[in-house]
C-alpha cells in the first residue's frame, strides 16, 4: 500500500516503464515495429485520479521509457528490443509526447541499460552507430517537441558513464538538452557506502565534463533491496548524501529504486532528513549569478513491471508487480 505520507516526502515519481514489448520467460516478445504501449500506473490500470492526486501533492511525474527489459548489456540476458527501436526516433519521440500528454506528465526519464559500441564487453554487437544515433536524436527530439518545464533526464548504469564511452561522450555533446542526470550508483562497480572516494571520484567527472561543475544536474541514485551487495538502508544512503554535501553543497539530491521496497517510507524518512539539512547548506551558498539553489527531497521510481537490478545483472523478474495504489 503507498501511502500518501510516504508520497509526501518525494519530490518527484518516476512511472516505470513505457516499453515496446509483451513480458515472456525467458525473452521478451519485442514490437518489431517499435510500438510503445501507455504504462499502466498501478494494479495494471491508469490510475487517472491517483496521478491527479499526486499533481495536486505537487509532484512531478516522470515516464520512464526502458529498463532491463529492452536489454541489457550484461552477460545472460536475451532482450534486445532496443534493436527494433533505432532508426524509428521520430516515432519514438511523436509516441513518448503522446503518452505524456495525454496521462498529464512532467517528462521523460530515458533508462537506457543496453549496448552502445560495437563489440560492447566481447558481445558482437554491431549497431552501435545506430545506438548511439538513437540516444542522441531521441533526446534532441524530446527537448525540441516540448514545452517549456517539460523535464527532461537519463537513468545510465554508472559504468556507461566513464569518460571516453561513447554514452559519456553523447551526453557531453548534448548535456544543454538534460534538467538533469540520474546515474545508478547500484549498477556497477562502485560503492558508494563502502567507499565513498570512488563514487566521488565518478561524481566529479559528471559534474566537472558533463554539466560544468554544476552538481544539482546530477541525482544520486541508490537502491532498497534489488541490488545485492549494492543495496542500502536509508541511514547508509543519508550518510552518503552527507559526505557528498560536504563536497557538493548543491548537490542534485537523490533518487532510488524502487517505491515498493519503501515500506511505510521508512527508507526514504532518513534520507528525506538529511536532503532537508542539505539544502539548508546549499541555501547560504550563493553562486556567482546571486542564484541560490537546493536539492531534491528524493525521486521515486513508480513500479508498473519490475527488473530486478542483482549484482551480476543476470535475471529477470518472472512475474509482474503492481503497487497497490489506494492513498490514506
Amino acid at each position: 500500500m503507498l501511502f500518501r505520507s510516504q508520497v509526501a516526502q518525494y519530490t518527484h515519481i518516476v512511472i516505470a516503464f513505457a516499453v515496446s514489448y509483451t513480458w515472456s520467460p525467458g525473452k521478451n516478445i519485442c514490437s518489431e515495429t517499435c510500438e510503445i504501449a501507455t504504462p499502466p500506473v498501478c494494479n495494471n490500470s491508469p490510475q487517472p485520479e491517483l496521478l491527479q492526486k499526486w499533481k495536486n501533492d505537487g509532484k512531478k511525474i516522470i515516464l520512464s521509457f526502458g529498463g532491463a527489459g529492452m536489454g541489457g548489456s550484461w552477460a545472460g540476458d536475451a532482450n534486445d528490443c532496443w534493436d527494433y527501436c533505432f532508426g524509428r526516433e521520430a516515432q519514438v519521440v511523436s509516441r513518448l509526447t503522446e503518452i505524456v500528454d495525454e496521462m498529464g506528465l512532467d517528462g521523460v526519464e530515458i533508462d537506457y541499460e543496453y549496448f552502445y559500441e560495437n563489440n560492447q564487453s566481447g558481445s558482437g554487437f554491431s549497431k552501435g552507430a545506430e545506438a548511439q544515433k538513437f540516444l542522441k536524436e531521441v533526446t534532441v527530439g524530446l527537448r525540441n517537441a516540448n514545452p517549456v518545464g517539460f523535464e527532461l533526464t537519463h537513468a545510465p548504469m554508472e559504468p556507461d558513464m566513464e569518460p571516453g564511452s561513447a554514452y559519456f561522450e553523447l551526453l557531453k555533446e548534448i548535456s544543454g538538452t538534460l534538467d538533469f542526470l540520474m546515474p545508478q550508483y547500484y549498477n556497477g562497480y562502485v560503492y558508494p557506502y563502502s567507499n565513498f572516494p570512488s563514487a566521488l571520484d565518478h561524481y566529479n567527472d559528471l559534474t566537472n565534463i558533463l554539466f560544468g561543475g554544476d552538481a544539482s544536474k546530477i541525482v544520486f541514485g541508490f537502491c532498497i533491496g534489488d541490488c545485492g551487495n549494492f543495496n542500502l538502508d536509508g541511514y547508509q544512503a543519508s550518510e552518503v548524501m552527507e559526505k557528498l554535501t560536504e563536497e557538493y553543497p548543491c548537490n542534485g539530491g537523490a533518487f532510488f529504486w524502487v517505491v515498493n521496497d519503501d515500506t511505510n517510507g521508512q527508507w526514504s524518512k532518513p534520507l528525506k532528513e538529511q536532503l532537508i539539512a542539505n539544502s539548508m547548506v546549499c541555501s547560504n551558498d550563493v553562486n556567482e549569478n546571486n542564484v541560490v539553489t537546493s536539492s531534491p527531497v528524493a525521486v521515486v521510481t513508480s513500479l508498473p513491471t519490475a527488473a530486478p537490478r542483482s549484482e551480476e545483472h543476470t535475471s529477470e523478474l518472472q512475474s509482474r508487480q503492481y503497487l497497490v495504489c489506494r492513498l490514506l
